[in-house]
């Protein structure tokens, strides 16, 4: 089972045997494509800021956590947990 996280719309896609797979790029291809503004409008200030400055990698921006009723789930790694990476 893949994490999931709030608002999730991921999804699974099947590799057919004796098919090509589907040439769609990862989140991370995807977002290294975007304008800066565009960058600058997913991630917010701070953490363009840090990004901009390589203070973390990409796969940084979640944190999947587990436990509780839903089992594991990723959610959008806080400014400061992200500062504490460049420390």
């Amino acid at each position: 089972m893949m994490p999931l996280h709030p608002q999730c719309r991921c999804t699974l896609l099947p590799i057919l045997r004796g098919r090509e797979p589907l040439a769609i790029p990862t989140g991370k291809q995807w977002f290294l494509e975007q304008s800066a503004k565009t960058q600058r409008d997913m991630l917010g200030p701070g953490r363009y800021a840090l990004w901009q400055r390589g203070a973390f990698q990409f796969e940084d921006l979640a944190t999947v956590h587990s436990g509780g009723i839903w089992g594991a789930n990723a959610q959008v790694t806080t400014v400061n947990a992200l500062r504490q990476l460049q420390s």
